[in-house]
Order: C-alpha cells, then sequence, then structure tokens
C-alpha cells in the first residue's frame, strides 16, 4: 500500500463484512464467498428532484438540498466461489445491519451506485431500489435508492 494512502476503515469512514463459508470455517480453513461495505454518506440531490420527493427522503422538508444516506458499497462475489453466493444473497446480509443501525440512530435511505447498465440497474430494481441521479461527478454512474421505514 502506498504510504499515503489511508483506508476507509482506518479513517472510520466505513465497514466492510466478509462473507464466508462456515462448512470451510469449521474446517479451519478461510473461504470468502463475497463481501459489502457500509458507510454513511450525505449525498446533494439534484436540483431537477421534485419537492414532493424531497420530503419523501428527508421524512420533514420539501427543501432538501441534501441527504444521509446508508450507502452499501463494494457489493461483490468472490469469482472462484461464484456458485456458491447470490448478489441478493449479499444484499440479504447487508439490509437487516443498516435496518439494525436505522433502529439505533435513524435514517430511512440506502444508496446504492452503479454504473448505468441494464443488467446492473435490473438487478437492484429486483430489490426495489429507484433510480434517484446520476452521481455527481460521472453521467456513467447512477445513485440508487430504497427508503426503509
Amino acid at each position: 500500500m502506498h504510504k499515503n494512502a489511508i483506508r476507509f476503515e482506518d479513517a472510520d469512514k466505513s465497514r466492510t463484512y466478509l462473507i464466508v463459508d462456515e462448512a470451510e470455517l469449521s474446517n479451519q480453513r478461510l473461504v470468502i464467498l463475497g463481501y459489502f461495505s457500509l458507510e454513511l454518506k450525505s449525498i446533494d440531490l439534484a436540483e431537477e428532484i421534485s419537492k414532493s420527493k424531497r420530503r419523501e427522503l428527508d421524512g420533514i422538508s420539501k427543501d432538501a438540498k441534501s441527504l444521509n444516506v446508508y450507502l452499501i458499497g463494494q457489493l461483490a462475489k468472490n469469482d472462484l466461489y461464484i456458485d456458491k453466493i447470490t448478489g441478493s444473497e449479499i444484499i440479504d446480509y447487508a439490509i437487516p445491519l443498516i435496518k439494525d443501525c436505522m433502529k439505533k440512530i435513524g435514517g430511512r435511505v440506502v444508496l446504492v451506485e452503479c454504473k448505468n447498465k441494464k443488467k446492473l440497474l435490473e438487478f437492484y430494481h429486483r430489490h426495489n431500489f429507484k433510480v434517484l441521479q446520476s452521481t455527481p461527478d460521472s453521467e456513467d454512474m447512477i445513485q440508487l435508492i430504497k427508503i426503509i421505514k
């Protein structure tokens, strides 16, 4: 690692969760099937987002300019064990952790960011994520949200 690089975990920006094969773990072998990270993030809302949508997202203000979200980032499967876990299973691990945080500290919105590709968008739509906006720094990336009440 470059000596000036700072890992998000070291800076308390995120937490990474590994999904391991429990059968292999009991054999004292660590097999990572997949992983994801969770992060608290503030995003700026695009000007074209309606006031009613802003109120729905914020919970109070129709004039909200930004939004605090739980970001599911780095969601991935280990290519060596691709048939042992699905992307849906990884999301199923992440959402209960987020719900637990929401009970303790509040919040209502989960965010994922992905490339603007049909297959990825369909995957997240199946998990009730809706397109919010393009990411501010790249038109190729889309921000999708899911409101959890």
